[in-house]
C-alpha cells in the first residue's frame, strides 16, 4: 500500500531550504490553517503566557 503524500515536491525543496526561524513559522501557519478548517484557531499571545 502506497503512502499518502503529504506535501509536494515543491513545498518540500522550500522547506529544505529554510532555517530554523522560517520553518518554525512555516509550522505554525500550517498549524494554524489546519485549525482554521475545523474552525478553531490558536491565539499564540494566550499560549505564550500561559506557557511563562
Amino acid at each position: 500500500m502506497g503512502q499518502k503524500e503529504i506535501i509536494d515536491s515543491d513545498t518540500y525543496r522550500k522547506i529544505k531550504k529554510m532555517n530554523r526561524d522560517e520553518l518554525t513559522m512555516f509550522i505554525l501557519q500550517y498549524g494554524d490553517d489546519l485549525l482554521g478548517e475545523q474552525g478553531k484557531t490558536v491565539d499564540l499571545s494566550a499560549l505564550e503566557a500561559e506557557l511563562s
